[in-house]
């Protein structure tokens, strides 16, 4: 659709002689493919994390790579930082992984109150 309205005023005035549209439209156009192409390529990118008994399972998805970190719950701290953005850090031992990019601040915060709730601390 997004492309069509371009195609159409561009045909038109080709039509009326101006052809020297026609590769500017193809510009256009190849620059539109480009942008949904890297747009879909991060269209499902996210974390889930689950908790599986004594262990919690974070996996970590961003274009086309799966990161998989596997945390122990009884050593596990949640941490919320200060700043603006407020990222939750899952902490146990020596791993730490920073969860809730992909979040708006709302969600992050009812994240973290649910999440240390789930994993028993209060």
């Amino acid at each position: 659709m997004l492309g069509a309205g371009s195609i159409a005023v561009s045909t038109a005035w080709a039509l009326s002689g101006a052809w020297l549209v026609i590769p500017f439209m193809l510009i256009e156009l190849t620059a539109l493919a480009v942008a949904f192409l890297v747009y879909s390529r991060h269209v499902n990118d996210g974390e889930k994390i689950t908790l599986d008994g004594a262990k919690v399972r974070v996996d970590v998805t961003e274009g086309v790579k799966t990161e998989t970190l596997e945390l122990p719950r009884q050593w596990l701290r949640c941490v919320r930082d200060s700043g603006h953005q407020g990222l939750v850090r899952l902490r146990s031992q020596q791993s730490e992984l920073v969860v809730g990019r992909f979040a708006s601040p709302v969600n992050r915060e009812r994240f973290y109150r649910e999440f240390r709730s789930a994993i028993g601390v209060s």
